[in-house]
């Protein structure tokens, strides 16, 4: 018999600069490897989202739009982690990087 769990991590947003501290409010919960993963991947949507909306959305007051995603690794406490980040492309491309991901 198998039964599916839920388990909370709580992230301090203020607190994050990278993935690295991403990692340590992680590993401070005592959880793993998979746990980071799943954060950064919904971190990532998140931040997405405020930035150019939701996903398959055309939105038009937004300053950014979604573009695609692209492959990110990082080498961290729990390992090297390969991810694949969304991007986002800068609808005012003179004072911004024309392509960006949201969490670096």
């Amino acid at each position: 018999m198998e039964k599916e769990i839920t388990i909370k991590v709580k992230i301090d947003l203020e607190q994050i600069n990278g993935f690295d501290d991403i990692a340590k409010q992680v590993a401070n919960q005592e959880l793993n490897r998979s746990a980071f993963i799943k954060c950064v991947e919904i971190l990532d949507e998140k931040m997405t989202e405020e930035l150019a909306g939701e996903k398959y959305l055309r939105a038009k007051n937004m300053n950014y739009s979604r573009n695609g995603t692209t492959p990110f690794s990082i080498l961290i406490d729990f390992g090297r982690i390969d991810l694949n980040l969304n991007r986002v492309k800068s609808e005012d491309t003179e004072d911004q990087p024309k392509y960006k991901t949201v969490i670096e």
